[in-house]
């Protein structure tokens, strides 16, 4: 088995230096693991790809292949942390099961699929979705580290005209103002930065924040409709780069991208409520998603059902869930890796079933309570007093993004096993070819009959969801018989499809009628479930 090199998965990685592990460990395990650029970002960074198989096995491009990607959002770099796990869980595995399904599925593992944002992140920590495309308005505040620490935050103007007010229980954290509110003392809050453009009116927020989870293409509706949507469907490179990869591998069956929010299993659907979903497939993803609660813990829900108890069931135009499973008939799952107040013993459950403001400040306060007691984490930087060029005396401090945005990294690891866990058990599941009952019979004179029984043994149909069927690119499995020197096709084409085959029983038979001696090779492909082949001696 391959020795990977060791990783760290209790702090977060850079671009450089997530470069250089994801080198090192293709160059560790050629055999298992290589290394590819899906394209450039607009700050000239790679977005990686690691296809993770068994290379003597087989040809990638012909097998089933499974989808991971992580950190489409900024701060949201768990993800990252996530993939890399799994994509070294995998390349150095030693037990026979995994050895097993890397020789029949490859993974292709996207560990940052937003490098330019997560750099963003991790180094100023500035306010960034996905990215941020300013604005040309006046009195535009640019996002700055005026203080020159090297973060960027938040800054607390003190004014009576303030609409919000430090906590009575914990000052540092700032609650709205309430009416007929006169105690004081009164803030602005404002990200950390400078004011283009400034006549001495208020500051505002002048950026345009895109978020490429609203970006693919199912249900893509334009930004004042969908906030963050891209001025088309792809038109962000990274989302062009990943939906030309996918393109080109229709062999994927399978999907996950890893988030960080509330702790979740996320499953299609984003945009309808259950009762529209094909009810074969609903089933499918339930079951699925509650063999991924046993693994991981986390608790699955529909996208749809991803808010507070109370509030309106959620629509989101233009998510992933809903363009693999709509676009490329396939189940995928997202998985929500939790944030710094899970790490505090805040639950998901208990989040949202959160009735008041009150409650929610309470869950503030406690995850402060947490970082005090874990000041390592540096996910909240004490207010502190800076005379800002434009506004004068003001206070900088606040969450620090990424830390406050995801868990503490020291719960990663065991997080990203059991999400490798359930990765392995959808991927498990993968459509398989295989051929049986394979004979060759004389007819008479140099003419014989080739039979043969092709099968899927694997847990999906071919066409893996109901939305799979019609998808053009997901054609049913085509067999071919190839006839070497001597041998002569006679009773039909060499090439015939033979409808898509259902899971673990799925079956068409075979036949054809050869006139000659010398040998055939029979082979069968699927875009989904790879490619089988036997060769047989004729005469």
């Amino acid at each position: 088995m391959p020795t990977v090199p060791d990783l760290r998965f209790d702090r977060f990685y850079r671009y450089a230096e997530l470069t250089r592990a994801l080198k090192r460990l293709s160059t560790a395990a050629p055999e298992r693991a290589r290394l590819e650029s899906l394209g450039q970002t607009p700050e000239r960074r790679d977005v990686w790809m690691l296809a993770v198989t068994d290379f003597a096995a087989g040809a990638p491009e012909e097998k089933p292949g499974y989808l991971v990607h992580g950190n489409i959002h900024a701060s949201e770099v768990s993800g990252t942390t996530a993939a890399l796990f799994l994509a070294h869980r995998l390349a150095g595995a030693e037990e026979p099961e995994i050895a097993r399904l890397l020789a029949e599925v490859v993974f292709y593992i996207v560990p940052r699929l937003n490098p330019d944002g997560a750099e963003t992140a991790l180094t100023t920590g500035g306010p960034v979705r996905s990215r941020a495309v300013p604005l040309p308005l006046p009195n535009a505040l640019r996002p700055t580290d005026v203080d020159g620490d090297g973060l960027i935050l938040q800054m607390r103007l003190r004014t009576e005209q303030g609409d919000v007010k430090p906590d009575e229980q914990d000052p540092r954290l700032m609650v709205p103002r309430e009416a007929h509110d006169t105690g004081g003392p009164f803030y602005r809050v404002f990200t950390e930065g400078l004011i283009e453009n400034w006549d001495g009116g208020e500051p505002r927020d002048a950026t345009y924040q895109r978020d490429f989870n609203r970006n693919w293409g199912a249900h893509w509706r334009p930004e004042h409709q969908q906030g963050g949507a891209g001025d088309f469907p792809f038109s962000e490179p990274e989302m062009r780069a990943a939906a030309q990869f996918v393109a080109a591998h229709p062999n994927i069956f399978g999907a996950l991208g890893f988030h960080n929010g509330s702790s979740s299993l996320l499953r299609p659907p984003a945009t309808r409520p259950d009762s529209e979903v094909n009810d074969r497939d609903l089933r499918l993803m339930k079951e699925l998603g509650q063999k991924g609660e046993e693994i991981t813990g986390l608790k699955m829900r529909a996208v749809t059902d991803y808010r507070l108890e109370g509030s309106k069931p959620l629509r989101l135009q233009g998510h992933f869930t809903d363009w693999a499973y709509e676009h490329l008939g396939i189940y995928p799952f997202e998985i929500e890796l939790g944030t710094l107040m899970q790490s505090a013993g805040i639950t998901t459950e208990q989040y949202f079933a959160s009735r008041s403001d009150e409650e929610r400040r309470e869950f503030s306060r406690a995850t402060l309570r947490w970082h005090d007691a874990h000041p390592g984490a540096r996910a909240f930087i004490e207010w502190h007093p800076f005379t800002h060029p434009q506004l004068g005396p003001v206070e900088i401090g606040g969450w620090r993004s990424p830390f406050a945005s995801n868990p503490d990294p020291n719960d990663l690891s065991d997080l990203s096993d059991r999400c490798a866990r359930f990765i392995l058990e959808h991927a498990g599941r993968y459509p398989h070819l295989r051929l049986a009952d394979v004979a060759v019979d004389a007819v008479g004179g140099n003419v014989h009959r080739v039979r043969a029984t092709v099968m899927n043994t694997g847990g999906f149909p071919t066409y893996v969801a109901e939305t799979g069927r019609e998808v053009r690119a997901n054609r049913p499995p085509l067999a071919r018989l190839e006839p070497g020197e001597g041998v002569e096709v006679l009773s039909r084409e060499s090439a015939v499809e033979t409808g898509h085959l259902g899971a673990f029983s799925g079956r068409s038979q075979l036949e054809w009628f050869v006139r000659g001696h010398g040998d055939v090779r029979l082979v069968v492909r699927s875009a989904k479930a790879g490619m089988v082949e036997q060769r047989l001696r004729i005469g």
